[in-house]
């Protein structure tokens, strides 16, 4: 399996965790060692430029009935042993790790921060890192978010090489939901009464404050939310929270937990006389089970019957078995009493009532903490357990190792919110050394979930031509769809339609502008408003607003939208169902008239953030299609829109035997971009100029897993033609005529453009000539960062009716036109 670590450990800094560090290809931190990062390597080139973000109320993805924040950290009493954080005394250093993305649960620590905290690390090393919570949270907290941020502080940290021979301390003297510091007799802080310390070496009360450093408080928000740092239960559809998910999440914990997070020996000691008593002999099977109940808003709450499938088979296969049950709501003790009876069902007497009582401050503080860390000590000890997304239950799993190690792992662990096989994304990306049954099996999920492609740079099937997943009902059905709001079916405001007084309705109509950027940028430009009218039965006409591609008209490179998809006929072609034809937002006025210079204009951001699944969620796709997701709605958008029209798709018929296309042999579509992407600029678009050779040892991977021989390359170089003597054993097809490099080698192609310089329509013509020629292909190697490739990528599905083999070398596929929501393998966002 390929080692990935973190950056620290690609700049030469830190192996702490190099061996133990192999995370899950979804989560990798920030580099793989693969991608030939060397200490020597030019940091500049790989800080993207940030947009300006809004700052956000943190929090504000909580119900809003937890959204009462106290009026200071100490609730309005005095705590005698607090201190405010470095960020507010300026006393003391204060790391800024800060992704200030609006939407908090998508947030990602900025790879351009982490290098500059790596140039603080010698001052860093040579203090104390002081961990704090975060104190806007503290009215929505749970129990165990208090710990996870400490254990994402510590891997942070120790990731980064941070800390040195002064040992990190856990300081947490505020009054919240957990902690009562004006009455705190024992003077002792919220870690000190339930945890162990960090270290024996440190301590709070007896170092000075220029002598500390801290995280501030909105990059713990940030580190919170990272997908490369624990995660008790997903937190957004950026956590795919399936089985293989969840597990690294429990490796990420462990590399932490043994070291650092242990609870104080007196709780430890009154598990442990617990389950002695109640579990009986060694012989006797325990099954722990967490049933969340009142205060679970996290997730959606699993019914009792749930659990009990799992606990009937359990006690089906140990009739003398007994189960522990951990709960909130004295109705889910009701129920497993009168379903197993008081000598099989073991419970801890513990607070239950119907409503939140962790929320409830009347209630006794102290208990609350010891009853919860218990119920997991008691959970952790058991043979096996049934659980859902929950801190309490998911800490006993961490417990099992980091305070009871010398036990055997857990018989199993059954967590009943695993999204289940249609979730798997990771899994597609299989190494060499696992099974083709387990290939197989994973792999049937591309078609089920089709947007495992926006999480996952990488996508080998275990057999080339692996499944058909794009003929189903909906892909016909928005097809048609497509092709009725374009046709003379669709109503409109004039012509016979509008005097048909057998109508009782009239469809507005759109006819989206062109935003011209880059010629993938400004097809991507099409999609958003296109999403807008199949959502409100919108009729669509031909996009206009050439001008820096000044082709007189849209037929000059695409077949008229008019054109029903193949396949289809006037009399096939099917009526969106629609119960009203207004779109209130006004989008499809703005979209009408959008262009390049609208990026500052309020309405436009609105409009696009509207249309945002990064931002807003599948719900802003039309309705037939969110169970399918993003990917599949922006592929048939785009394959609609981006027929060739017919004389230039007969030219890459006649191109393709020219060059000696096989007619029965697979051949990889390989995108190699130098010329102005490998200018300065081009790092606002977050892309790395990488070497003919760096592609080619993708090529490679595809090449020996499925024993392709030919590799068709489009490309704006003119030098990586002699590279190619180097790879004999493939045949490579390429435009030898085709111009390349010169000009677009010292200025970017925009600017060409604009000068007319380079004619434009002619330009446009070879990249759609290009896509065309991609989407042939039979895999796919390139770079997802770039709007041609995402598109090739969408052509070539099509084409296949399935999901090919592909690698994007620098992030997974994604759309979000006008929004900086995209993010690299490496942290960086970019434009997608």
């Amino acid at each position: 399996m390929r080692l990935l670590v973190l950056v620290a450990t690609a700049f030469g800094l830190v192996s702490g965790l190099q061996n133990a560090l192999e995370p899950y290809e979804g989560g990798v931190w920030l580099h793989s060692m693969d991608h030939g990062m060397t200490p020597s390597s030019n940091l500049t080139a790989l800080v993207g430029e940030n947009s300006p973000k809004k700052e956000e109320k943190i929090g504000e993805d909580r119900p809003k009935k937890f959204l009462t924040p106290y009026k200071d950290v100490n609730n309005g009493k005095k705590c005698p042993t607090y201190v405010a954080t470095c960020g507010k005394t300026k006393n003391c250093v204060s790391v800024d790790l800060v992704d200030k993305l609006p939407i908090t649960k998508y947030r990602t620590i900025p790879h351009e921060k982490i290098i500059k905290v790596l140039q603080q690390r010698k001052d860093l090393r040579s203090k104390h890192l002081r961990i704090r919570s975060i104190q806007e949270w503290y009215f929505a907290c749970g129990f165990y978010t208090f710990p996870l941020i400490v254990m994402n502080q510590l891997l942070v940290a120790k990731a980064l090489d941070l800390i040195g021979d002064k040992k990190p301390f856990v300081y947490m003297p505020e009054d919240h939901h957990y902690h009562n510091c004006a009455q705190n007799k024992s003077q002792l802080d919220f870690w000190e009464k339930w945890f162990q310390p960090v270290s024996s070496e440190a301590n709070w009360r007896n170092i000075s404050e220029e002598d500390v450093w801290e995280f501030s408080q909105d990059s713990i928000v940030t580190m919170y939310y990272d997908t490369r740092t624990v995660h008790a239960y997903p937190y957004s559809e950026r956590d795919s929270g399936d089985a293989k998910w969840i597990q690294h999440q429990r490796e990420l914990a462990g590399l932490v937990n043994t070291e650092y997070l242990h609870v104080n020996s007196d709780l430890r000691k009154e598990s442990l006389e617990y389950t002695s008593g109640a579990f009986g002999s060694e012989e006797t099977k325990v099954m722990g089970v967490h049933m969340r109940g009142t205060d679970k808003f996290t997730s959606h709450k699993i019914v009792p019957e749930t659990y009990i499938a799992e606990t009937d088979l359990f006690m089906k296969n140990n009739p003398d078995g007994k189960i522990f049950l951990a709960t909130d709501d004295p109705e889910y003790v009701t129920t497993m009493k009168n379903k197993y009876g008081n000598d099989k069902l073991l419970t801890r007497p513990v607070m239950r009532a119907a409503h939140n009582i962790f929320y409830n401050d009347s209630v006794d503080k102290d208990k609350k903490c010891r009853e919860v860390l218990l119920d997991s000590l008691v959970l952790a000890q058991c043979d096996s357990m049934v659980k859902t997304w929950s801190g309490v239950s998911e800490f006993a799993v961490y417990f099992r190792d980091s305070e009871f190690g010398q036990s055997p792992k857990f018989d199993k662990v059954v967590d009943l919110q695993l999204e289940g096989p249609s979730q798997i994304s990771v899994l597609a990306m299989t190494d060499d050394e696992e099974s083709s049954k387990d290939e197989e099996k994973n792999n049937l999920t591309a078609c089920e979930d089709m947007d495992f492609i926006r999480r996952n740079s990488t996508y080998l099937p275990p057999v080339l031509r692996y499944l058909k997943c794009d003929q189903g009902h909906e892909s016909k059905q928005i097809d048609s769809q497509l092709s009725f709001l374009a046709s003379d079916k669709c109503d409109r405001y004039s012509g016979s339609a509008f005097m048909n007084k057998g109508h009782d309705h009239i469809r507005p109509k759109i006819t989206p502008h062109l935003v011209e950027l880059g010629f993938g940028a400004t097809m991507h430009s099409l999609v958003k408003p296109m999403m807008m009218a199949i959502k409100n039965g919108y009729c669509i006409h031909d996009p206009i607003g050439w001008n820096k591609y000044n082709c007189s008209s849209w037929s000059q490179l695409f077949q008229s939208v008019d054109t029903p998809m193949s396949g289809l006929d006037e009399d096939s072609v099917v009526e969106p169902i629609q119960t009203s034809y207004k779109d209130s937002s006004f989008c499809h006025l703005v979209f009408q008239g959008q262009s390049r210079w609208d990026w500052e204009y309020k309405g436009w951001k609105k409009c696009s953030l509207d249309y945002s699944v990064e931002t807003n969620g599948v719900q802003v796709l039309p309705e037939p299609y969110q169970k399918k997701g993003l990917f599949f709605t922006v592929a048939h958008i785009l394959s609609f829109l981006m027929r060739p029209k017919a004389a230039l798709y007969k030219e890459v018929r006649e191109f393709k035997e020219k060059i000696g296309w096989p007619k029965d042999q697979p051949v990889i579509a390989l995108h190699v971009r130098h010329g102005d992407s490998c200018l300065e600029t081009a790092t606002q678009q977050a892309r790395k100029c990488d070497s003919f050779d760096t592609h080619m040892e993708s090529v490679e991977k595809i090449a020996k897993k499925y024993g392709i021989k030919h590799v068709y390359i489009a490309t704006d170089s003119d030098t990586i033609w002699k590279g190619l003597k180097k790879y004999p054993q493939y045949t490579f097809l390429y435009d030898k005529k085709e111009e390349r490099g010169g000009k677009r080698n010292n200025e970017t192609v925009d600017i060409l453009l604009e000068a007319r310089r380079l004619n434009g329509c002619n330009e446009a013509y070879n990249v759609v000539k290009d896509l065309a020629l991609l989407g042939e292909g039979d895999a796919f190697v390139g770079k997802f960062t770039s709007n041609i490739d995402r598109i090739a990528y969408v052509l070539q599905y099509r084409r296949a009716g399935t999901f090919t083999p592909y690698i994007s070398m620098d992030s997974p596929w994604c759309f979000d036109f006008g929004v900086r929501s995209g993010r690299t393998n490496t942290g960086m966002d970019f434009y997608c």
